[in-house]
């Protein structure tokens, strides 16, 4: 199952953060901080310091994990989501997938812009298709646990990114950063989408 393999994008993040000259903080530190290919004070966000030297594995595993997300719901296609809820799905999870990939294509530091465009292509994707993902499978009436699950899990995601928009872009305070500072709070953000690819991938692994 090409979700499973999401699980590379977790243990990447420890090995290329265990390299840093300078540690990695990862309540303070983004998780594009560990692709970024210069070392250099950070002036976006707690003046840190970053210094990824193997930044190019980090980018490699952007790069691979769009791959397996497309791949992944390519292949459920027929097998799961074969109605037009599931059609939309699949479109929703590509969408994303490219949204990953552009992050590792255009490091934070190189190509801000399409950096930044990528991780909300990948963020409000994968909300899209995981709702729609649970939504297919309700109206099929299949596996109605994983659904549910999916459905409370679009809603949880869609939840934290507008929390952490908001006090990223207008500053609100650190009460919205939830005690996890501004690296925890993108974390909690993004790592429940792969997380939700893993689930997926075990539960249909057992099937």
């Amino acid at each position: 199952m090409a979700w499973l393999s999401a699980g590379q994008y977790f243990i990447v993040q420890l090995l290329v953060a265990r390299l840093w000259p300078v540690p990695y903080s990862f309540t303070r530190n983004f998780i594009s901080d560990l692709g970024n290919t210069s070392c250099g004070w950070s002036t976006k966000h707690a003046q840190l310091w970053i210094c990824s030297p193997a930044h190019h594995w980090m980018n490699a595993s952007f790069v691979l994990l769009g791959i397996t997300t497309a791949a992944g719901a390519l292949l459920l296609r027929k097998q799961l989501l074969p109605n037009r809820l599931g059609l939309l799905s699949t479109a929703a999870f590509v969408a994303s997938a490219l949204g990953i990939a552009m992050v590792g294509l255009n490091p934070e530091n190189l190509a801000g812009s399409r950096h930044i465009a990528g991780a909300y292509l990948d963020c409000y994707g994968s909300v899209m298709a995981i709702g729609l993902f649970g939504f297919s499978l309700r109206q099929q009436r299949r596996f109605l646990g994983l659904a549910n699950f999916s459905l409370i899990s679009a809603g949880f995601i869609l939840l934290i990114s507008v929390v952490f928009v908001v006090n990223y872009y207008f500053h609100v305070g650190s009460l919205l950063e939830l005690g996890l500072g501004e690296g925890g709070s993108e974390k909690l953000n993004n790592y429940p989408i792969y997380l939700w690819q893993i689930s997926v991938g075990l539960f249909l692994l057992r099937r």
